[in-house]
C-alpha cells in the first residue's frame, strides 16, 4: 500500500466520495485501485469536455468531434458485460449529435473568457484552525469563467426528472460551490454560477441544450455556509489520513447506497466477498487526472 502524504491534495470528487463512503475513499485514494475496465460515463464526459475544449479554442465542429472520437475510440472496452459494452456503443454514436447541440446553442466569442479548463491548486487554511492541523491543497478543474464573471460548467445529462431536481441537485453538489469558494480566495468572486446541460438523445427525443443558473451559490449565506462545511469535513479527512491508512475497513456512511443508478459500487464484490487474489485481478493503480494532483503518490 503507498502512503498518501502531506500536503493532501484533495478535489471536489475525492469529498464526493468522502460523503458516500469512506471505505470506498480508503479503497479509491489510500489503496489507490482503480477498475480495469472502464468507467464509461466517466470516460464519455471526458470524451465530451475535449470537444467543448477544441469549441472554446476557436475549433470548428469538425475538429471537436475528432477531439472527442479520438478519445473514446482509445477506451479499451476489455471487462465490460455485453449490457455495459452496448450501452457504451450507443453513448458514442449519440456524441455527434450532442456536440452538434452544444455547437448550434453557444455563441462563440474569441475573448469571452478569462479562464478555460483551467486546473487550480490552493493551501486550505481554516481561520478557526491552525494550518498544520488541516494540511491540505484543494484544486480541481473549472470548465469555464467569463469575463463577466459567470462561472460555467458543462454537465451531460440523461434528461430524467425536472429541471428543478436538476438544479437541485447540483445545489447539493459540492463541486460548483468548491469552485466559487477557489474565485473567491483568488479575488475574482463569481457573479453568477450557471450550468451548461447537455441532454443526451432517448428513443424519439432528440439531443437538446438547456442553461441552468443556479444564482444561490453566490449568496453571502451560501457560500458562509460552505465554508464552514469544508473545514469541518477537511478535518475530518485529514484526520483519518494521518492516523488511519493502515487501518481497514474505514467505516461506511450511514446514508450510503452500494447501488446507483449507473450500477453497483465499484467495490462491492470486495467488500461483500472478501478481497482475494481474483477480484483484486480486476482492478489497476487509479491513474490521476489531474496534473495539479501529479506527485501525491
Amino acid at each position: 500500500m503507498a502512503t498518501v502524504e502531506r500536503p493532501y491534495k484533495i478535489d471536489a470528487t475525492q469529498i464526493r466520495l468522502w460523503l458516500d463512503c469512506r471505505e470506498s475513499y480508503r479503497l479509491s485514494y489510500v489503496e489507490s485501485l482503480r477498475p480495469r475496465k472502464p468507467l464509461i460515463h466517466r470516460e464519455f464526459g471526458i470524451g465530451f469536455h475535449k470537444g467543448v475544449e477544441v469549441f472554446w479554442g476557436g475549433g470548428d465542429y469538425s475538429a471537436a468531434l475528432a477531439a472527442a472520437s479520438q478519445y473514446v475510440q482509445l477506451i479499451d472496452e476489455t471487462g465490460l458485460s455485453v449490457k455495459e459494452r452496448q450501452k457504451w456503443q450507443e453513448m458514442v454514436r449519440y456524441m455527434p449529435d450532442l456536440l452538434a447541440v452544444y455547437f448550434d446553442n453557444v455563441e462563440y466569442a474569441p475573448d469571452a473568457n478569462l479562464l478555460v479548463e483551467k486546473e487550480w491548486n490552493v493551501l486550505f487554511a481554516n481561520p478557526e484552525t491552525p494550518v498544520d492541523d488541516v494540511a491540505a491543497v484543494l484544486c480541481g478543474r473549472i470548465d469555464r469563467f467569463t469575463k463577466q464573471h459567470a462561472l460555467i460548467d458543462v454537465k451531460t445529462d440523461s434528461g430524467i426528472g425536472s429541471a428543478e431536481e436538476f438544479r437541485q441537485k447540483w445545489l447539493r453538489d459540492v463541486g460548483l460551490a468548491l469552485y466559487d469558494w477557489y474565485l473567491c480566495e483568488v479575488g475574482t468572486p463569481p457573479q453568477m454560477v450557471a450550468i451548461e446541460r447537455c441532454i443526451k438523445p432517448y428513443r424519439e427525443r432528440p439531443a437538446r441544450y438547456e442553461y441552468v443558473e443556479l444564482p444561490e451559490i453566490t449568496s453571502s449565506g451560501y457560500r458562509e455556509r460552505f465554508r464552514q462545511q469544508l473545514g469541518l469535513i477537511l478535518a475530518d479527512m485529514v484526520h483519518y489520513l494521518d492516523n488511519y491508512q493502515d487501518m481497514k475497513p474505514w467505516p461506511m456512511n450511514s446514508n450510503h447506497s452500494c447501488t446507483t443508478k449507473y450500477g453497483p459500487c465499484d467495490f462491492l464484490e470486495g467488500c461483500n466477498k472478501g478481497w482475494s487474489q481474483r477480484t483484486l485481478e480486476k482492478f489497476k493503480p487509479r491513474e490521476e487526472h489531474l496534473a495539479v494532483r501529479g506527485g501525491l503518490r
